[in-house]
């Protein structure tokens, strides 16, 4: 079975606003009847919201990009075209195919080592979305999704040390969130593993607030990252910590012994 996916522009010049998705079976002998029909796909209409206590939202809200990113379940996906927010802090994504999404924006800009601007949530419907996909379906489109994003950035910055207290920057450090259900690709609670300087230190910035394992590993795999067999087995040795929103936290971790 394979399928065809595609995109186009219903009008000449315009922006793509059209998808087809058409599902196949190859069994030995050539295909040669396939039509492929391309659906207009539906618009997503929302804002950004900036919950500011020292930053300053940008000047220019055309810095802001928001982003749909088919969730990790989905079987077939038709990818979107990133939307740059209005003057206003409102955007449009136009011909959206039905999918499940996960939402994800930028704002470009640092505050010192830290971004200035993280997503708080995302709202659509009444429903925080910010931990679960957006689903948008083929019949109507979304017109009131809600982007807040914050200021109150977390930061967990400690030293890694072998057992007998020497800087240990040959490990990288990787923190995972208690919640199963966040493990995987996509999540917004998953960030790569962070390799400490040479003096031992580290920083982890950015992660929403909640509950999160953390350890020490000499390797990690790409694909392990998101293993839950893998992750399941790294629990036993890891520290369970908890983290507010905006918090700074210091947290040194020191090597057993073999």
């Amino acid at each position: 079975r394979y399928v065809i996916a595609a995109r186009a522009s219903s009008i000449a010049g315009g922006a793509v606003d059209s998808y087809a998705l058409h599902i196949f079976e190859v069994n030995g002998r050539d295909v040669t009847d396939t039509t492929v029909t391309l659906t207009k796909g539906v618009n997503v209409r929302g804002r950004a919201v900036f919950e500011a206590t020292t930053a300053t939202p940008p000047k220019d809200m055309s810095t802001v990009t928001v982003r749909l990113t088919p969730s990790s379940t989905s079987n077939v996906a038709i990818g979107t075209t990133p939307a740059n927010a209005a003057p206003d802090a409102t955007f449009v994504m136009p011909g959206v195919a039905p999918n499940d999404y996960r939402v994800s924006v930028n704002v470009p800009g640092r505050t010192g080592a830290l971004p200035t601007w993280v997503m708080k949530s995302v709202v659509a419907g009444g429903r925080d979305l910010s931990d679960v996909p957006l689903r948008v379906l083929a019949d109507s489109g979304i017109d009131d999704l809600v982007i807040t994003l914050t200021d109150r950035v977390t930061e967990i910055t400690g030293l890694l040390t072998d057992a007998v207290g020497r800087p240990a920057p040959e490990f990288s450090i990787l923190v995972f969130p208690v919640d199963r259900t966040q493990w995987g690709q996509g999540s917004r609670r998953r960030l790569p593993a962070t390799r400490p300087a040479s003096d031992g230190r580290y920083r982890v910035a950015g992660l929403p607030p909640g509950e999160y394992f953390m350890v020490a590993l000499t390797e990690i795999d790409a694909n392990e990252m998101y293993d839950v067999a893998f992750l399941e087995s790294l629990i036993p040795a890891a520290l369970k910590f908890a983290l507010a929103e905006g918090e700074k936290k210091v947290q040194d971790l020191k090597l057993s012994g073999r």
